[in-house]
């Protein structure tokens, strides 16, 4: 037990070295031997925590950012607090921040996980613990302290920080981060770190857009983590992670699959879809024929989606979403032609039926359709026309329906490679009177103003109702009440 004293003994800051990382007997985990210089020279075991495997690449790692993201009981809060226990113990004056969105969430979390690593560690003689303050000092000079967000003159007293680990880092706002970025500087011990843990809760998340999008940071160490990395867990909270958790699928997704959810807010439009039952690795069979559908709004991107079909099964294998200075026809065709050089089972072309019209991206009057079976002549593509886009509710009722249940025995599965599509079918909110609610938002980056959703999922629309036609008609039509029986004679 650790407890805060009021004087303190004279003593030399003892020199960490690393003994040895000895393998613990068995396969599941590691014990990190410390060991401090004595007067003799002789070296005495100091330290020893058990940490899981998969983090050793990341407790070696001095990336300025280390994201950490996973489910519940992955063991990534418990790796954090590790590394912040070995560099403050191997470190001389190291000064490390340790924060939450609301300080009053410290004591029973953050601060109750440091005190027991170091406890666990043996390092309670090196260590003095102050409760009230939330500070940790060591020996050699490095301490970490912990602060709430809701305390911004504390943060900003702070000199000298050469390490912030960001618990529960959902709970910040991007300005938040950004202020904390300003107080890490100047010349410190060691390495600049900033460690983020935290569940993927919502994916539209700032921290998503920075740190697990295409163009993530240069100087990023990044690992993704679930339950089943952690073999410590003991057999009842797995059993809960598995089977009570599992009957939310979002809950399920985010703490048992370690994967982005989202933030209830309000009714979805594809309310049947289920990222578990109907996203399924599905590759190109150059043996069967390509369907291609497009969405014709420049903004934010210009789409194709490319699905391949075989009776009433039909999957999604790819999608283009090509923003600016390539977000016209002919470019995403080009792309289309270079993704599948050598198809030749076929080619049929959908999409909205605006692109019947005069096209502004064409010479002469000449539509987007039109634009389109020329560029791809050389695949001999078949144009499936709609006649006009089918009404909103009455092909949200229809795509439900197969999702839900299996409307007439169809199936369709989406590539998890697709991620604006599966971002429309999770995120894309049902209007009053049934329709898609398109919500439009300001690019940060580029300020153009565009519905954020949608288009994918339109694209795919005129394809499912195309495709399934008359699957689609039967639906739409009223069913009818059988004739009573006719008597003749008496």
């Amino acid at each position: 037990t650790l407890r805060a004293k009021s004087t303190m003994t004279t003593y030399c800051a003892p020199s960490l070295i690393a003994l040895s990382s000895a393998i613990n007997t068995g396969p599941i985990s590691r014990r990190i031997i410390y060991a401090t210089k004595t007067k003799g020279g002789n070296l005495e075991p100091e330290s020893r925590l058990q940490e899981l495997p998969i983090y050793a690449e990341y407790r070696e790692s001095a990336a300025r950012y280390a994201v950490l993201l996973g489910g519940a009981g992955s063991g990534k809060s418990m790796a954090a607090a590790h590394k912040v226990v070995q560099r403050a113990h191997a470190t001389p004056g190291l000064c490390q921040l340790v924060v939450r969105k609301v300080a009053a969430t410290l004591a029973r979390s953050v601060y109750a996980l440091l005190a027991l690593t170091i406890s666990e560690a043996g390092l309670g003689k090196w260590v003095r613990a102050y409760p009230g303050k939330l500070a940790f000092h060591f020996r050699n000079g490095s301490k970490i302290l912990l602060s709430g967000l809701d305390d911004p003159e504390k943060i900003k007293s702070i000199q000298g920080i050469g390490s912030i680990w960001i618990e529960e880092a959902t709970e910040l706002e991007e300005a938040d981060f950004s202020q904390l970025e300003l107080r890490m500087r100047g010349a410190t011990p060691g390495y600049k770190q900033f460690t983020l843990t935290f569940n993927p809760i919502d994916e539209q998340h700032w921290l998503k857009a920075r740190f697990c999008n295409a163009q993530p940071p240069d100087d990023l160490y990044f690992l993704q983590t679930t339950y089943r990395d952690n073999p410590l867990l003991d057999a009842p909270y797995i059993a809960h992670l598995e089977d009570r958790i599992k009957a939310d699928e979002n809950l399920h997704r985010i703490y048992s699959l370690g994967q982005w959810g989202r933030l209830h807010q309000g009714g979805l439009f594809y309310k049947s879809f289920s990222m578990l039952r109907h996203v399924v690795p599905r590759s190109y069979d150059a043996d069967l024929p390509l369907h291609i559908s497009f969405d014709f709004n420049v903004q934010p991107y210009i789409t194709l989606c490319i699905w391949q079909a075989q009776g009433s099964a039909a999957w999604q294998i790819a999608e283009l979403c090509l923003s600016s200075p390539v977000n016209t026809s002919p470019a995403l065709c080009r792309h289309f032609m270079a993704l599948y050089p050598a198809h030749q089972s076929g080619l049929f072309v959908y999409g909205d039926p605006s692109g019947h019209n005069s096209s502004t991206q064409a010479e002469l009057g000449e539509s987007d359709f039109g634009v389109i079976l020329r560029t791809l002549a050389p695949m001999q593509p078949m144009l499936k026309r709609l006649s006009k886009a089918p009404g909103l509710v009455p092909r949200g009722l229809f795509i439900n329906a197969i999702w839900a249940q299996g409307y007439a025995g169809i199936s369709l599965m989406i590539d998890p490679s697709c991620t604006h599509t599966l971002a429309d079918y999770q995120n894309l909110q049902e209007a009053q009177d049934g329709s898609k609610l398109k919500t439009r938002k300001r690019d940060p980056q580029t300020k153009i103003v565009a519905e954020q959703y949608g288009h994918t999922s339109d694209a795919n629309d005129y394809f499912i109702c195309k495709y399934f036609e008359r699957e689609f008609a039967d639906f739409g039509r009223p069913a009818r009440k059988p004739l009573p029986p006719i008597a003749f004679g008496r």
